[in-house]
């Protein structure tokens, strides 16, 4: 009995570490390709979110597998170039004993203008992605903005 449950635990924890990251090989398959934002809001105050499509309207943003990306704006005739990366965090709460936990994603992304080579450093929160959407947070002057990307062909 014990020379059948050794290799069955062996094949169990292996099986079970490989699982670990599969969500990030998901994520990186869904991210792949050209992008455009079909929304960007920003929370200036508690009961209020203006329209900032905009200031982002014109770039497109290209992922690719390796963890590289570009953004493109022809119209104001820049070009970005960085790396990303993803990360996921697992919030645990405590309530009346009763104890919950939530996953969260996050997108870590650093980019340089090729005109100025400044560094930008940039990390997407409550990043959610389909096949076709992207959605996530990010904060300015303590001030979340809402983004909406959607895939093109």
């Amino acid at each position: 009995m014990a020379k059948i449950l050794f290799p069955l635990l062996l094949l169990l924890i292996t099986f079970s570490s490989c699982q670990k990251e599969r969500w990030k090989d998901r994520f990186t398959d869904r991210i792949e390709g050209r992008w455009t934002y079909e929304r960007a809001k920003h929370q200036s105050q508690v009961f209020s979110r203006e329209d900032r499509l905009e200031e982002f309207k014109n770039d497109t943003i290209y992922f690719k597998k390796d963890g590289t990306l570009e953004i493109i704006n022809k119209v104001d005739n820049t070009y970005l170039s960085g790396i990303y990366s993803f990360e996921r965090t697992i919030n645990h709460t405590n309530f009346d004993n009763s104890s919950t936990s939530a996953r969260t994603y996050q997108v870590q992304i650093s980019l340089t203008d090729s005109s100025s080579n400044e560094l930008y450093q940039e990390l997407w929160d409550q990043f959610t992605i389909t096949k076709r959407v992207i959605r996530f947070q990010y904060e300015e002057d303590n001030k979340p903005f809402y983004f909406k990307l959607c895939k093109q062909k």
